[in-house]
């Protein structure tokens, strides 16, 4: 090439390194801002999952504690711990629907 067109001083060489630095930072924070958002993507679709197996972890274990009593236990264990269906009655009768509060 010509020397002519070899301009490494002067405003166009400044302009350029100028833009390359300008460019440079933006496409840093760019990609820092995609790392962010998948980062948080993963983290709620993880989060979801977790609850979802938590409660069936719960679940199994209070079928494999409850499969270790008969149903009169149980019945017994319901009739104590439990809370009738129908909230205005203050006293539990051994007909009643009983239902084990579970705070979440």
């Amino acid at each position: 090439p010509p020397a002519a067109y070899d301009n490494t001083t002067g405003l166009t060489f400044v302009l350029a390194i100028v833009l390359l630095l300008v460019y440079a930072v933006i496409m840093v924070i760019l990609l820092m801002n995609l790392l962010i958002a998948m980062m948080n993507n993963t983290y709620t679709t993880i989060l979801g999952v977790s609850l979802k197996r938590w409660y069936v972890e719960r679940c199994n274990m209070m079928v494999s504690y409850e499969a270790e009593f008969t149903k009169e236990q149980m019945h017994e264990k319901r009739r104590k711990y439990g809370v009738p269906l129908d909230h205005d009655k203050r006293t539990v009768s051994a007909s009643d629907d009983l239902f084990l509060p579970v705070t979440i």
